[in-house]
């Protein structure tokens, strides 16, 4: 079974909050259909943060920072290439509070 894994365009971006020195990677990722972006952001001396966020805004966050943003993406990648884009791109529990208050 071949399943679609591309990944979108990936730039190199200053946050917004004007904080030159931080640097924020970003990096959209399409499996099945679905798209998730990949943000890794670098935290000073301590590291780099990843983070990936789903299609509501939801985020994934890793609780250790890596030592490069390389490190970091190479994680995320695999983290959706084996676990499934359905991880990230859907919260369930959010997907389920939506649903009882509509009705």
């Amino acid at each position: 079974m071949t399943r679609e894994f591309e990944y979108g365009g990936g730039s190199v971006c200053e946050m917004l909050q004007g904080q030159c020195q931080d640097v924020l990677m970003c990096r959209d990722v399409i499996q099945d259909g679905k798209t998730v972006r990949i943000e890794v952001e670098f935290s000073g001396d301590d590291g780099w943060i990843l983070r990936i966020i789903g299609r509501n805004g939801q985020v994934s966050e890793w609780t250790e920072l890596f030592s490069s943003s390389g490190e970091a993406m190479t994680t995320a990648l695999s983290a959706i290439r084996y676990e499934g884009i359905d991880d990230f791109y859907d919260d369930p529990i959010f997907h389920y509070l939506q649903e009882r208050h509509s009705h």
